[in-house]
C-alpha cells in the first residue's frame, strides 16, 4: 500500500497542471483562471479570480469629446467678432459717404450753435434795454475818460477777435460787481452769489439777475464752444448789454 501510495504521489507530482481561462458572462465580472490538477484517478479543479481592472470610460453621447467642445468654443468666438468686423468692413467701403454725412451733421450742429448764440444775444439786448435808462444816461454823460477809453478799446478788440472781446467784456462786468459788493461789504467769492446778495440787500434791482445769467451763459458759449464763429455785430451787441448791466453796479458803487 505504501509503495502504491508513494507511486501515486510521484505520479501526481509528475502530472502537468492545466490552466484554463474561464470566460466572463458579463463585462462587469472579474477575470478568472481555472486550474485543473489530475492526480491518479482524482481530478482537482481550482478557480482563481483576479481583481477587476479599471475599464475605459464609456463614451457619453451627450458629452462630446474635447475636440468637439474646442470647435464649438472657436465658432462661438468667431461669431462674436463677426458683427464688429462686418461694421468695420462696411465703414471702410462707404467711408467717403460717411465722411460726407458727418460733415453735414457737423455743419448743422455749428449752425444750430450759431443760431442759439444769436438768439441769446438778442434776448440779452432786449433785457438790457428795459433797465432804468436814467442811470445809463447819467453814467454816459459823466466825465470819466477811463470808461470811454475802455469802451473804445473793447470796440477795437471786437473788430480783431469777437470771441476774445466777449471774454474781456465779462471781466469788466465782474470788476463792476466786485466794486458794488465791496461797498456793500459782501464777501461772497462767487460772482453769482455777490449779485444775489446785492439784490437781496436792495442795492440792485431784481430784474438784473435774468440778464446777468443770460450774459454769463453767452460768455460760457464763447469760451467753451470754439467750433462756431462769432460776428463782430454780435460781439458789439454783447458789449452794449454788458455795459448797461455794469452801469447798474457802477452807479451803486460810486453813489454817495
Amino acid at each position: 500500500m505504501s509503495g502504491q501510495s508513494s507511486g501515486n504521489e510521484l505520479k501526481c507530482k509528475g502530472d502537468i497542471l492545466k490552466k484554463i481561462t474561464t470566460p466572463r458572462s458579463k463585462h462587469t465580472e472579474p477575470w478568472g483562471h481555472e486550474i485543473t490538477t489530475h492526480c491518479g484517478s482524482q481530478t482537482i479543479t481550482q478557480t482563481i479570480q483576479f481583481p477587476a481592472q479599471d475599464q475605459a470610460p464609456k463614451k457619453d453621447p451627450e458629452n462630446p469629446v474635447p475636440w468637439v467642445k474646442l470647435l464649438d468654443a472657436f465658432f462661438k468666438l468667431l461669431s462674436g467678432f463677426a458683427w464688429p468686423l462686418a461694421t468695420i468692413w462696411v465703414s471702410y467701403i462707404f467711408r467717403a459717404e460717411l465722411r460726407s454725412l458727418l460733415g453735414r451733421m457737423s455743419t448743422f450742429k455749428y449752425k444750430e450753435m450759431e443760431a442759439k448764440f444769436e438768439r441769446d444775444i438778442a434776448t440779452a439786448k432786449a433785457q438790457s434795454s428795459r433797465l432804468e435808462s436814467s442811470k445809463a444816461k447819467m453814467w454816459n454823460e459823466a466825465t470819466l475818460s477811463g470808461v470811454l477809453t475802455t469802451y473804445e478799446l473793447f470796440q477795437r478788440i471786437a473788430a480783431t477777435s469777437p470771441r476774445a472781446a466777449i471774454v474781456e467784456y465779462w471781466i469788466d462786468l465782474e470788476a463792476a460787481i466786485w466794486a458794488a459788493a465791496k461797498k456793500a461789504k459782501i464777501e461772497e467769492h462767487s460772482v453769482t452769489k455777490r449779485v444775489a446778495a446785492l439784490i437781496a440787500a436792495g442795492h440792485i434791482e431784481k430784474d438784473v439777475m435774468p440778464l446777468f445769467l443770460k450774459l454769463r451763459d453767452i460768455r460760457n458759449q464763447a469760451t467753451h464752444l470754439s467750433e462756431f464763429s462769432i460776428s463782430v455785430e454780435d460781439a458789439l451787441a454783447y458789449l452794449d448789454s454788458v455795459l448797461r448791466l455794469g452801469n447798474e453796479f457802477r452807479y451803486y458803487a460810486v453813489d454817495v
